[in-house]
């Protein structure tokens, strides 16, 4: 039994640190999301001058 909770205990600990390691990445990914919007942005008013960002 205490094999067991010790293995459970174990396997918590890594979903936490790979739960740490998902939040790192998303924000990281949604700050690239943002540098692609505006690099999107830059070149649909460079595609159409007229155009207003």
């Amino acid at each position: 039994m205490l094999q067991l909770e010790n293995q459970l205990n174990q396997e918590l600990e890594t979903k936490n640190m790979l739960d740490k390691t998902l939040i790192g990445q998303r924000r990281n990914l949604e700050k690239r999301r943002e540098i692609l919007h505006q690099y999107q942005q830059v070149l649909e008013s460079r595609k159409n001058p007229l155009s207003i960002i």
